[in-house]
This record gives C-alpha cells, structure tokens and sequence, in this order.
C-alpha cells in the first residue's frame, strides 16, 4: 500500500467550538435527511393529483436522495476551493429555489428535475461537507458528536410529517412546498455557523513549501504587493485512488453491503405510510407513523455511542447485529403487517435500530480504510450507497403495482437487509485474505526496492568506469593543458585547441593552423 496520503492539519479538541459545529449539523440534518424522509406524506397526495403508479412517484425521493450522495464528490471539492460555509449557504439557496420550483410542477418528470436533481443535489453540498467538518473536530468522541448531528435527521422526521399533513389540508401541496421552501432557508443560519478548526501548530518542515521566489507583484494601482511571510502548507495530491478496490478486501465488500443497505433504507420510509392509508387508515394519523420512527431513530442516534465509547461492544459487532435484526423483522412484517397497531410497532423497532446503525456507517468507515484514503472511501461508499437509493423504493412501488400488495416490498426489503449483514459476517475471513494480501505486497515492495537499489548501484559503477575511460583518453591533452586539475569535456584534438585564446596559439608549433613550421 501506499505511504503517501494528505497531510492532516487540523486539530480535534474533541470539544469546545466543535460542539457548536454539531449543533449547526443537527440542524442541517433537521432538513435535509428530516424533510427527505418525510416524502411519504406526499406520496399519495402526488399519485392522486397527477393519476400515476406507485413506482412513478417513488422516483421522485429516490432521485432525491441519490444525488445528495452523487454530488458529495462536488461539495468535497468545493469546499477545498471556497470554504465549507460558503458551500453550505449555497446548498441551502439552491435546494429553496428547488422547492419553490416544484410549487409549479405540471408533471411528474417536472418533479424529478426540481424536487428530485436540484433540491437533492443542493441537500449534498450542505449535508456532506457538514460531516466532514464534524469529522475534523472530533477524534475519540466521534461517535457522540456523530449521533448528535445525525438526530437532527430524526427530528426532521418526527417534525414535519404532521407540518406537512397540516399544511396540505390547508394550503394544499403547492402552497406547502412555497411555505417550506422559505423554511428551509434557515439553512443558510446553520451555515454561518461552520468553521475549520485551528491548524496544528509545531509542524515538520518539510510538510511546507519553500517561500516563492521572483520580483514582488504590483497590484492595479502599480504599488508593489507584499509577499506573505506566512509559510505555505503542501497540498496533498487530488484524484481518486482506486487501487483501493484491489488492495483492501474489506473496503469492497463493505461497499457492496452498503448498496443494499441503501437499497432497503426507503422502502419502509417511503411506502409504510401508504400502506396504513390503503388499509384503511385515515392519512392524517398515518402521518404520524413517520414521526415514531423519528421520535425512536432521535433515541437511538443519542445513545448509540455509548456502548461503544464505553468499551461494551465492538462497533462492528453492533453495527451488524443491529442490521440482522432490522432484516429479520422487516421480512416477518411483510406479510403480519395488516393493522394499524402492527404497523406501529414495526414503526418503533425499525427507528430504534436504523438509529444505531445508521450514523455507524461513516464510524466502520474509519475502522476499515486507512487515514489518507479515508476521503476516497466515503466518496465511493456514498456513491454507492446513492446507487441503492436510486432503485430500491422505486422496485418496492413496481412490487406493489405488480402484487397489488405490501407483503412482497417488504420482504424483499428485509431479504437484501440480511445480505448486508451476511456479506459483513465474512470480515475474519477476509481478514485473513487481507494479511496474505498485505504480506504479498510487502514482498513486492521489497524485491521493487531491491531492484532499484540495484539498478542505482549498475549506474554508478558505469558513472565510476567512464570517468576512468575519460581520464585515460584525455589525460595527454589534460597535461598539455598545464591544469591536470581542469575538467575536459573535449573529444578530439580540433575541438581542444578551440580552448585555447588567439595569444596562446604560437607556443604550439604542432597547430593544425600554424604555418611556421
């Protein structure tokens, strides 16, 4: 593997000002995860309005949420660029501007480019580089912090279903989405909020760059601009290493565990609510469902990292017994799920356990990847887990469509949940592939260098046989020179008498151009 990665800068107090960052994080989260997951109040509301499937309306969300995650590469850059608070403000005007887009909607492909491509794209240039800022203030109590932030997404959801049903029967969904466009610019509050952390003081010289040379520039009024005596740090190397997928077995198979986690994420999110409806629930109270898995996910982000802070349990081990049992009841509510009561109870299980795992993905991301490849992994793990996004409730409304039932949605939710979990169950093994991997690479490595070190050593040896070819050539010339010590670089007797001046050429009577001889 490679040694070489980004130089990390920033201090982690593990408090103070990073507290008030994740704050600001949970109120993003508040809207962006809140808001998404809330969907399922306007799924019906949408289908009826415009008299389309299941499956066409489930795209819109998904849409939705795929691209928070496919611009999370974007955001990352920008955020280099400009700054992590100028991204988040504009995330937070362009995902308004969507919503207010989508007030005029005249179609469903026109919900798809507003609600779906704008806002959810706007939502992943204030959700991810948010994380990443949390990230940076925070070392041991990463976990804490994370919970905290993410139960702003659980709050979202126990807030605004209820908001968006009251809203709907009085100002219908056009009018809900202007009203709500304005609210979620607020975002732009919780953005000025964001700010790096302090750089780390007493850093090896040689993570600086050496001071620019040259003339001072002058700026537009001709007056010379001074030059900052403040040392410049390196940048590290930019791109995506995929040698990642070759090099760490782990890394892979945690990616695609993670697609079909995304894959299952949505279908109770989005299509629990219409299936109380189509039983025969009144929407109003349906909407509510929503709302216990965000009051349960709040509890279950909270407390999440205490047992792992506290040493009670691995956070691999939690974060895959949580997914088993997700799985599990998801499977067996497909086809008990006919009541009410029933359904409220899966409601309460699933946002306790989604709330302990969910805010565990970027934690296991540490514990898998090294340091300097850990933007590369969670760029790729986003990536794939928007992918999941993308097609898993819009197969569940296909199921639905096709059944005419819930039963098989969900099971085939609970079914991909267990291959997660089953997929993660294999890390002793590929453990073990992964030490004879490393081991093979260290031999590699070391017969690479080996080579090297003998290919220097072929060189110099010929550098030190010419240098004695070239003193044993030109030693006559050397001597008739008068300075053995002078280097010659001459190679025919010609181009040595070039060397010498006009004053100097009668003490030669053996010269080409001497005519007294």
């Amino acid at each position: 593997m490679s040694e070489e990665g980004p130089i990390h800068v920033y201090d982690s107090p593990d408090g103070g000002y990073g507290w008030i960052v994740a704050l600001g994080g949970f109120g993003v989260m508040l809207f962006t995860p809140g808001l998404t997951e809330a969907f399922g109040v306007f799924f019906i509301k949408f289908r009826t309005y415009f008299g389309v499937s299941a499956q066409s309306v489930s795209w819109i969300v998904s849409i939705m949420m795929s691209m928070t995650f496919f611009a999370s590469p974007i955001a990352a850059g920008l955020s280099n660029k400009f700054g992590i608070r100028p991204v988040v403000m504009a995330g937070g005007i362009i995902s308004s501007v969507g919503l207010l887009l989508s007030s005029f909607a005249t179609s469903i492909p026109f919900l798809y480019v507003t609600f779906g491509v704008i806002t959810g794209g706007a939502y992943g240039f204030v959700a991810v580089p948010v994380i990443l800022l949390v990230g940076y203030y925070f070392q041991k109590k990463h976990a804490p912090a994370n919970g905290l932030m993410f139960a702003g997404a659980s709050l979202g959801v126990v807030i605004f279903p209820p908001l968006c049903h009251y809203l709907l029967e009085h100002l219908g969904w056009r009018g809900s989405l202007i009203l709500i466009s304005a609210m979620n610019l607020n975002l732009c509050v919780f953005a000025s909020l964001m700010r790096m952390p302090p750089l780390k003081k007493n850093l090896p010289a040689h993570m600086f760059e050496d001071p620019e040379e040259g003339p001072p520039k002058k700026n537009l009024c001709g007056r010379e601009k001074k030059r900052s005596t403040r040392p410049k740090l390196k940048t590290p190397a930019k791109g995506m290493d995929c040698s990642i997928w070759g090099q760490n077995y782990m890394f892979t198979v945690y990616v695609i565990a993670v697609f079909f986690l995304g894959f299952s994420t949505f279908t109770p999110l989005v299509h629990l609510v219409p299936r109380a409806v189509y039983q025969g629930t009144h929407h109003g109270q349906a909407a509510w469902i929503v709302s216990v898995i965000g009051v349960t996910g709040f509890i279950g982000r909270l407390i999440h990292g205490i047992p792992i802070s506290r040493g009670w349990v691995g956070a691999h081990k939690l974060f895959l017994v949580c997914v088993y049992l997700i799985g599990f009841i998801t499977i067996i509510f497909g086809p008990v799920g006919t009541s009410f009561a029933r359904i409220m109870g899966y409601a309460v299980l699933y946002g306790v356990l989604s709330g302990f795992y969910n805010p565990m993905t970027m934690v296991m991301m540490k514990l898998i990847v090294e340091t300097y490849r850990l933007p590369t992994g969670m760029g790729i793990t986003l990536l794939f887990y928007g992918v999941g996004h993308l097609v898993g409730a819009p197969v569940a409304g296909r199921l639905y469509d096709i059944t005419g039932s819930y039963r098989l949605p969900f099971m085939v939710a609970g079914v991909t949940y267990l291959i997660s979990a089953v997929l993660l169950s294999f890390k002793p093994m590929i453990m073990k592939c992964q030490a004879g991997k490393n081991a093979q690479m260290a031999k590699q490595k070391e017969m690479a260098e080996m080579k090297e070190k003998k290919r220097a050593e072929r060189e110099e040896r010929r550098a030190r046989e010419n240098a004695k070819q070239a003193e044993e050539k030109y030693g006559l010339l050397a001597r008739y020179n008068g300075d053995p010590n002078r280097p010659l670089v001459n190679t025919t007797v010609a181009n040595g008498y070039r060397d010498y001046s006009d004053d100097d050429r009668g003490s030669y009577p053996d010269s080409l151009n001497d005519t007294n001889v």
